[in-house]
């Protein structure tokens, strides 16, 4: 559960700091010295790759997982999304990079969102399945509001009077903070598992033995 819960909040976190980040900077005019000035059809049509592949991803979950391993997965797509914010940072001169980068995104995310409901249900009775997940889903929920907050005051911490719209620092700086957030995520999915539970008396009971 502690597992679950903190992948969900901080890979939540990551996500929705840059799926707005993404979606801001491809909409930005040119004249600014960045962005593509796109319209926001285009702009919604950025966020195509991540929708399938993230879908994809959880489709394949069950074949990542037997072949290199259940307790992989977390770490695997904390990575994936983590790989999303280095294309972020260094490549984003192109329109196309853009799909690639919301792509690389939805292949993590899915990954992840789509283990951790397992992960939850082996780990509670099952009397307490529909509570845990529930729980779980308002930590995610947390996780996402908080990212799309942290991300809109990095930009808006540098958006510079009378200009009404960020430098390009304040997205590099936005994705440096997403970065962190993911490996810290990978981190933690592969650390939390292996933590050795605490040892239990096994008792015994004979019978005959008075």
């Amino acid at each position: 559960m502690l597992t679950a819960n903190t992948t969900g909040v901080f890979a939540g976190l990551g996500m929705y700091m840059l799926l707005p980040l993404v979606t801001r900077y491809v909409q930005a005019p040119t004249s600014t010295g960045y962005g593509f000035g796109v319209s926001v059809v285009v702009a919604g049509l950025v966020l195509l790759p991540f929708s399938i592949a993230s879908v994809s991803a959880s489709r394949l979950l069950p074949v990542v997982a037997r072949r290199l391993g259940r307790h992989t997965v977390l770490p695997l797509g904390a990575l994936f999304l983590a790989g999303s914010m280095v294309i972020f940072l260094f490549a984003r001169s192109e329109l196309w990079e853009s799909f690639l980068v919301l792509g690389v995104a939805g292949l993590g995310t899915g990954l992840i969102f789509a283990a951790i409901p397992g992960l939850i249900v082996r780990s509670v009775p099952n009397s307490e399945t529909g509570s845990a997940l529930g729980v779980n889903q308002v930590i995610r929920q947390i996780g996402f509001s908080t990212g799309s907050a942290l991300g809109a005051v990095v930009l808006t911490g540098h958006t510079v009077a009378p200009d009404p719209l960020p430098n390009g620092a304040g997205y590099s700086v936005s994705a440096l903070i997403g970065l962190a957030l993911c490996l810290l995520t990978a981190v933690l999915a592969f650390i939390l598992p292996r933590r050795a539970a605490p040892s239990r008396p096994r008792w015994t009971s004979r019978r005959n033995d008075c």
